[in-house]
């Protein structure tokens, strides 16, 4: 290709500066192919392990510094053509991600899981106001833990190190990308957010108000989250910032909850987050588009499976849980009238449980006719999981909600999502085939 670029800059005559810029446009052409293929020779030689994938993007970016003998002036002169690098340089795409960065993402992802569970069991056991200020509890980073003291405050220190691992996969995903300085800057952000969050908990349980310019600076931080995502070069970085960036709000929740006293909204918001949390950390911790499969309907099923969880939270925080307590019926009838609202819901929730059965089982067999291995595995998985988590429904019923079914059920809802989640990140759509193919000439 590059005998080609030169070639043609031979034959083609430049006159006057319309040809100078010609000429210049080819000459920057021919050296940005050139630093492509030497990129992809690094990359192709050394990405067969974590330490290759960092040298190849170093490579990457020493030979379009420098190119074959040339120097860094030379490419500054090129126009930059939808880079978005103030330097000039170009964008730095990701190759194949760190193990570092899978199992940090893994280990995320798994105490998400832990800390949902450790959420079930505060609320099923009422512990939620246990701890009346925030984000100390009792004015202590560490109260004496006894009883529902015991259980909200390690639900608190489990989110903390939730937390720090999420910052620990900012770290190395914007280090991998060669953007220190926003990293810098994602940490000024989140001590913004942290600073006026604690300021203002401690405003609000004195004073019983929330001072407003607390609100102010935790929005501007957040804006500020939005702008180092706009600026994060790769995929990974730009993950890892958003999860930096949920998981932050979602101890926000979490404090409004014990400030304001476990309010409906706020409590469907905080699990919300959390689930959100947790399909970004599997986004990251599993290998991306390995099969081609149809995701039209990952995505409905997925979007079922996270509205149905919003929904149960709704009925677990309302007191609608036992508001009907015969099955399969309510009240004797199927969908009972002149009732009050919250019976509705509960029956809501019932029959959108079938509608996702529906929906596991069309999207999970779409799956299974066109893969195999870990993809096929997680395809079976979803329908043997929704028909638990219907079991543990109706056993939630019959034991009065009993802890051990209650927290069951939820942790298989994020077991579901999460698998969903994962089979969405590791396929891809199928290429589209030729209208052409088969028919004759």
């Amino acid at each position: 290709m590059d005998a080609r670029v030169h070639r043609r800059l031979q034959e083609r005559p430049a006159g006057g500066d319309q040809g100078r810029r010609h000429v210049q446009d080819r000459q920057c052409a021919s050296r940005e192919v050139h630093g492509r293929e030497l990129a992809r020779e690094v990359r192709d030689q050394d990405a067969g392990s974590d330490r290759g994938g960092r040298q190849a993007r170093e490579g990457e970016l020493q030979v379009r510094r420098h190119g074959k003998g040339r120097s860094v002036k030379a490419l500054r002169h090129c126009p930059k053509q939808g880079r978005p690098a103030k330097s000039g340089l170009p964008f730095v795409f990701s190759g194949s991600r760190s193990a570092v960065i899978r199992r940090l993402a893994a280990a995320a992802a798994f105490l998400t899981v832990v800390l949902i569970v450790a959420g079930g069991v505060v609320t099923n056991t009422d512990s939620g106001l246990a701890c009346p200020d925030w984000p100390t509890c009792f004015g202590s980073a560490m109260p004496k833990m006894v009883g529902n003291v015991a259980v909200e405050h390690t639900h608190r220190l489990i989110a903390t190190v939730v937390g720090l691992c999420t910052v620990a996969l900012v770290v190395l995903t914007l280090r991998r990308a060669l953007q220190g300085a926003l990293a810098l800057a994602l940490a000024s952000f989140s001590t913004l957010i942290l600073g006026a969050s604690f300021w203002a908990g401690r405003v609000k349980h004195v004073n019983d108000h929330l001072p407003l310019a607390a609100v102010a600076l935790v929005a501007l931080g957040y804006a500020g989250f939005a702008w180092a995502i706009s600026r994060a070069r790769e995929t990974d970085g730009k993950l890892a910032t958003a999860a930096l960036m949920v998981v932050l709000l979602q101890g926000l929740l979490g404090g409004l909850t014990v400030l304001y006293r476990l309010p409906t909204l706020v409590l469907v918001m905080h699990l919300g987050t959390s689930m959100l949390f947790l399909s970004l950390a599997v986004v990251l911790a599993v290998p991306h588009a390995q099969v081609a499969a149809p995701r039209g309907p990952l995505w409905i099923t997925a979007v079922a499976v996270y509205v149905q969880i919003l929904l149960g939270a709704t009925v677990r925080h309302t007191g609608a849980g036992l508001v009907c307590v015969d099955l399969p019926f309510c009240r004797g009838a199927l969908w009972p009238e002149g009732v009050h609202p919250m019976v509705h819901l509960h029956m809501a929730h019932r029959a959108f449980a079938f509608v996702v059965l529906g929906l596991v089982c069309w999207s999970s067999l779409r799956v299974v006719r066109s893969s195999r291995g870990l993809i096929r595995a997680l395809a079976w998985t979803a329908p043997a999981l929704v028909v638990a988590q219907i079991t543990l429904g109706i056993l939630t019923i019959l034991t009065f909600k009993d802890l051990v079914p209650v927290t069951a059920h939820l942790l298989v809802a994020a077991l579901l999502l999460a698998d969903y989640v994962a089979l969405l990140a590791m396929t891809q759509e199928p290429a589209p085939v030729p209208l052409s193919l088969g028919v004759p000439a």
